[in-house]
C-alpha cells in the first residue's frame, strides 16, 4: 500500500502537468525520474525528494491560480 503522503504529491504533480520543466528544475530531479513517479513506478521516493517535489508543485499551483 501506498503511503498518503505519496499519493498527496502524486496528485500535486497531476495538477501540474504541462510545468513539469519548472518543477523538475525547482525540485532537482531528472525528467525521467518525475515521469516515473507520475506513473506510479517510484513508490518508495525519499523523504527529502518528495518534499523537495511538493515544495515545488505548491509554487507552480500558486502561480497558476494567481493567474
Amino acid at each position: 500500500m501506498e503511503h498518503p503522503n505519496v499519493t498527496v504529491v502524486r496528485d500535486k504533480l497531476q495538477r501540474c502537468r504541462g510545468r513539469w520543466p519548472a518543477v523538475q528544475e525547482a525540485a532537482q530531479v531528472s525528467r525521467s525520474w518525475l515521469t516515473q513517479f507520475a506513473r506510479g513506478d517510484i513508490t518508495n521516493p525519499t523523504i527529502d525528494t518528495l518534499q523537495a517535489v511538493s515544495d515545488a508543485c505548491d509554487a507552480v499551483i500558486e502561480t497558476l491560480d494567481a493567474a
